[in-house]
């Protein structure tokens, strides 16, 4: 189970980046348990991943997609909908390539904006809003680009 600190930044993969800004346990059949009684990783609760972490993430060697769509699909939709960081970076990185190498149907352009959007949320911090944390993401991923042009 995740511990959280009031004060602490926590993201959730579909409300954003927040702040912890109070705890309150309850008695619940003699168990002691955090409110909200979902476990956080039920709840899809992380500790934000840094723009460093994602910049490695999407700098990494990217995965070859199948060209079977209904594969890619559900692969590409397991790591967006779990919420993860890695999960989603590598997605998004994966969406990229193809879209590099190859053309992205319109099924794989959804997946990427559903990636994009989920991705930028992560980086949202208290002094950069969605629009500019969609800027960073999509400065991030013409510079991996051009990284991938230059080396191949």
């Amino acid at each position: 189970m995740l511990k959280f600190e009031k004060g602490e930044t926590v993201y959730h993969s579909f409300l954003g980046t927040g702040t912890i800004t109070s705890i309150h346990n309850v008695d619940l059949g003699g168990t002691e348990r955090m409110i909200p009684v979902k476990e956080a990783e039920e709840a899809r609760l992380h500790t934000p991943t840094s723009p460093e972490a994602i910049i490695s993430i999407l700098s990494a060697t990217p995965e070859k997609l199948t060209d079977d769509f209904r594969q890619r699909r559900e692969s590409l939709e397991a790591k967006i909908n779990s919420g993860n960081p890695t999960q989603v970076g590598e997605a998004v990185r994966d969406l990229a390539w193809r879209e590099h190498t190859a053309q992205l149907s319109r099924g794989d352009k959804n997946l990427m904006s559903s990636a994009k959007t989920l991705l930028s949320n992560i980086l949202v911090k208290p002094d950069l809003d969605i629009r500019e944390a969609s800027q960073r993401l999509e400065a991030i991923l013409k510079q991996t680009t051009l990284a991938w042009k230059t080396a191949g």
